[in-house]
């Protein structure tokens, strides 16, 4: 999953292969192609990556202590880390994306 970040409104969102989708200013806009796997973006913004090894340990730590609702913030900002980077909209870094200004 492809996910993009627009430093003007805040918003995060992922994309879809049926329709392109926006942030709520409408900076940012972004799409799959058709095979699927390639991301189209109009190139402003920020492509997220969330390293999904620790999204599952932490979900799963999360999960495993009771009363979910009851953990402060610091009890999950220090056991529930998610490493999460920004990579370009195109280039070495991020292969299966390319950019379209007129998206």
């Amino acid at each position: 999953m492809k996910l993009l970040f627009c430093p003007n409104c805040g918003d995060i969102f992922n994309i879809t292969p049926s329709e392109v989708r926006k942030c709520r200013c409408g900076d940012v806009r972004g799409k799959y192609n058709p095979d699927g796997h390639t991301a189209v973006t109009n190139g402003n913004g920020f492509c997220l990556g969330i390293n999904n090894n620790d999204l599952r340990k932490a979900i799963m730590a999360y999960s495993s202590y009771p009363n979910v609702e009851d953990k402060d913030y610091e009890f999950c900002r220090q056991c529930l880390g998610v490493e999460v980077w920004i990579r370009s909209h195109r280039g070495p870094s991020n292969p299966r994306s390319e950019v379209d200004t007129d998206l």
